[in-house]
């Protein structure tokens, strides 16, 4: 999974590969989404996988970035775990409170106005004010090394995180190499690499979820989960 290459700055070519792809979604997009979301109650396997993946103790708080209609805060909680959450979407975090209401665990899940690319200090959100930090499924930004570093942050313990191994979330292998012209490598070969700059040690485990596809078929998306410790 790891390539060492001292003479590549992953951080700068992540940016490069982000600039030739499409723009991101903005709020609106994940605000029409969110009806869909919010329909599925019950605990995917993925969820479980993840969370399964994390060294979760009684009591522990975990800020969730990115955190849609609450897959994960909502069993956290239920787990009982104080949950942050953060999203940008404003039909995302409303779905949210109304989950979180009708399993009755509001109480223990905050939800802020948030993206990837705002002042989280600023929007409620203070550096190791929580035990673990999460992003899944969510890591969908322009300048990784900086979202890394950014959601590392907030967390006193320990950081986990979803990510592609095919091209991307915006474009599969075969299309971002037709479109853009550029050689395949997983986004998750990205994250490791300016993990492993920064001078962690992640461990890196698979995980896979289905997507409905426009003929009625599922399809299978695998997804790199990468965790890593807080020094």
């Amino acid at each position: 999974m790891l390539i060492n290459n001292t003479a590549i700055d992953w951080g700068k070519e992540w940016i490069i590969r982000s600039d030739a792809r499409n723009e991101s979604d903005d709020s609106s997009v994940w605000d029409a989404r969110s009806e869909d979301y919010a329909m599925r109650k019950d605990m995917s396997d993925y969820a479980k996988a993840f969370l399964a993946g994390l060294d979760l103790a009684p009591g522990d708080t975990v800020f969730d970035m990115g955190s849609g209609t609450g897959a994960l805060a909502i069993p956290l909680a239920e787990m009982g775990c104080r949950v942050v959450c953060g999203d940008f979407s404003p039909g995302m975090r409303a779905a949210l409170r109304k989950r979180a209401e009708e399993a009755g665990v509001a109480d223990a899940i905050s939800i802020f106005a948030m993206s990837w690319e705002d002042d989280w200090q600023t929007a409620g959100v203070a550096p190791k004010s929580v035990d673990i930090a999460v992003a899944s499924r969510s890591v969908m930004v322009h300048d990784l090394q900086s979202a890394l570093t950014k959601i590392e942050t907030i967390a006193r313990k320990q950081v986990a995180i979803t990510i592609p191994t095919r091209f991307g979330p915006r474009a599969e292998r075969e299309i971002g190499e037709m479109l853009y012209g550029l050689p395949y490598l997983p986004d998750s070969i990205y994250a490791v690499n300016i993990l492993f700059e920064m001078g962690r040690n992640p461990d890196v485990s698979y995980i896979g979820s289905c997507k409905d596809t426009e003929d009625g078929g599922k399809r299978l998306i695998r997804w790199a989960f990468i965790r890593w410790n807080v020094e």
